[in-house]
């Protein structure tokens, strides 16, 4: 075998359970950031010196889970003002999980909206964005942010 022949291996995709990890890491991050879960008020914001402020807007309110949005919102060089990244959670109370449904840098659509995908491609892909959220919510927490 050539060297332009060698491919690298290929990562075993995480497991069910390990996602299902990663939305109780999410959730538990998510309590010390905002206190009360069920979401009292329909728009927080925290503020930290010198940092950007987050803001988590309540977007639904069902029984067990709410749908909600967390954001930076940033100014670009003329002014306009846009959610940077744009986080869809999705928590579920009486689980105690917290799902990002999307968690993407300017982006208000789900790539994965419409793909007919494996069930492997599908959990890859919430494995990704929900590992993203945990490593913002560290970096959140870490830079004092909370709202209590």
């Amino acid at each position: 075998m050539s060297s332009s022949e060698k491919t690298t291996p290929r990562l075993r995709p995480p497991e069910f359970r390990q996602l299902m990890d990663i939305y109780a890491e999410n959730y538990r991050q998510l309590n010390l950031l905002f206190d009360d879960l069920l979401l009292p008020q329909d728009r927080m914001i925290s503020r930290v010196r010198d940092e950007l402020p987050i803001y988590l807007e309540v977007l639904e309110r069902h029984r067990y889970t709410t749908v909600a949005r967390l954001t930076y919102f940033l100014e670009d060089s003329v002014g306009r003002v846009t959610p940077d990244p744009d986080a869809r959670l999705r928590i579920y109370h009486d689980a105690q999980l917290a799902e990002a449904t999307h968690c993407y840098p300017k982006s208000d659509r789900d790539p994965m909206k419409g793909v007919l995908a494996s069930l492997a491609d599908v959990v890859d892909h919430r494995w990704k964005t929900n590992r993203l959220l945990e490593k913002w919510l560290e970096f959140l927490v870490q830079q004092g942010h909370s709202v209590q």
